[in-house]
């Protein structure tokens, strides 16, 4: 990272199975890779920069799915009924692998924890233009599972992107189901 010539802010590795069956081994692989993908310098960067982040403080208040929603205004209400909460619950699967049997479980939880934001350091929309690219792997399937639209380029673009930077507190959970 920080090469003049590379572009990537974020890079995510791990082991992966590339496809399922008894026969599959895990690799490493870099699953995510934020890049950033406009290429301007100087004072036409800057004018870039300036004129992006206007249109997405103006689709993020009046567009389709922004603050002010002529028809609820449901974002709005959404985000500050969730972040003005003492807390939000979060539902997770616990897992543990089978050490004899990897491909099955051992143990499985179904745990409610709860997430509390203690304070604020910064938050913001990210001027720019970004996108990810994400390694299709059979043992993560993000791409499927969250539904993102694939460029041509294999990239999936950032619409709106925003940053948050907080203190928080994540209670040690309780199990709200044990599978037999």
């Amino acid at each position: 990272f920080g090469a003049p010539d590379d572009d990537t802010l974020f890079k995510l590795s791990t082991l992966a199975l590339p496809s399922r069956g008894s026969d599959s081994q895990a690799r490493l692989v870099d699953l995510v890779t934020i890049q950033r993908i406009d290429s301007k310098t100087g004072f036409d960067a800057l004018l870039a920069e300036i004129t992006g982040l206007a249109h997405q403080v103006g689709d993020l208040i009046f567009g389709p799915a922004g603050l002010v929603d002529q028809h609820s205004g449901s974002l709005l209400s959404a985000l500050m009924k969730t972040f003005s909460q003492e807390s939000v619950g979060i539902i997770s699967l616990k897992q543990i692998h089978d050490a004899a049997e990897p491909e099955r479980a051992c143990y499985q939880a179904l745990v409610l924890t709860q997430f509390k934001i203690d304070r604020w350091l910064r938050r913001g929309l990210v001027a720019g233009d970004y996108a990810a690219r994400i390694v299709p792997a059979a043992s993560m399937p993000i791409v499927e599972a969250l539904g993102l639209r694939v460029g041509k380029d294999g990239r999936v673009r950032t619409e709106q992107p925003f940053m948050m930077e907080y203190d928080c507190s994540v209670s040690s959970g309780t199990n709200l189901y044990i599978a037999p």
